[in-house]
């Protein structure tokens, strides 16, 4: 993935997308395009099905958010549910600019998200 120092950099959000997908997704220190993120969500969850433990939505899509957020870029973890059959399940992914980068648009309609999503900030030690 590119590398380009890109300081001070402001975020285009998710209207930018719609434009052209080569625009950038608020990338703090690093020129990731929407592909880029895309593809790196698809290689966690590759990397998932070859691991000797369960890895979970939400356990790929912790990796994800620490992933691209060594790489400056801004991400937020969503969780949502849905009740199938009475049956209270629940979905985790990534989003950037408010685009799902980690799973299938079709799939995380299926499921409610909870309020606001968690910004990768949340996640950083004191």
């Amino acid at each position: 993935m590119p590398s380009r120092n890109l300081a001070g950099a402001a975020c285009n959000g998710p209207g930018a997308i719609s434009r052209g997908a080569s625009k950038r997704l608020c990338p703090d220190r690093f020129d990731l395009v929407l592909p880029d993120i895309q593809k790196l969500g698809e290689l966690v969850n590759t990397a998932a099905r070859h691991v000797p433990f369960p890895a979970t939505c939400l356990t790929r899509s912790l990796l994800l958010v620490w992933l691209l957020n060594r790489r400056g870029v801004s991400s937020d973890l969503r969780i949502g549910v849905r009740l199938t059959q009475g049956v209270l399940e629940a979905h985790a992914w990534v989003e950037c600019g408010g685009i799902p980068v980690n799973d299938r648009v079709e799939v995380i309609r299926q499921f409610e998200p909870f309020g606001d999503p968690v910004p990768a900030t949340a996640f950083d030690a004191p």
